[in-house]
């Protein structure tokens, strides 16, 4: 019986975690793409400076893009060391614990945001990470 049934198909390559130094080579990357911008005109000051962190957020948490571009500070939990991730590919919700180094990035990103921001949002420019 066990011999009928056919084994999944599997793709050619499994994914590939990134490592440090070539997320420190991604950000550098980001930075010199806004700084390229920055003098041709093509944004404003610090539009998209927060590109780096939500790079950063993304690599600790390993959130996809489009989850990455939901998260509200209301469902980031400092106290507890968690996120809720609503809406994920699944359609679940889940909750992810928090490290260290992404609870000292959000604390560095929080400003006292109101709890249906965004959290990868320019500061000074409230554009939503999805939008770019």
């Amino acid at each position: 019986m066990i011999d009928r049934v056919e084994k999944p198909r599997t793709g050619d390559k499994l994914p590939k975690a990134v490592r440090e130094d070539e997320l420190r080579s991604i950000c550098r990357e980001a930075v010199k793409d806004y700084r390229k911008k920055r003098r041709s005109g093509y944004c404003r000051p610090r539009e998209i400076v927060w590109i780096v962190p939500a790079i950063r957020f993304a690599y600790l948490t390993g959130l996809r893009g489009s989850e990455l571009a939901r998260v509200r500070w209301r469902h980031v939990d400092l106290e507890r060391q968690q996120l809720t991730i609503r809406k994920q590919k699944s359609g679940n919700e889940s909750t992810i614990p928090l490290v260290e180094p992404a609870r000292e990035l959000l604390r560095a990103l929080h400003d006292g945001e109101i709890p249906s921001y965004s959290v990868m949002m320019g500061k000074y420019l409230r554009i939503p990470f999805a939008r770019l």
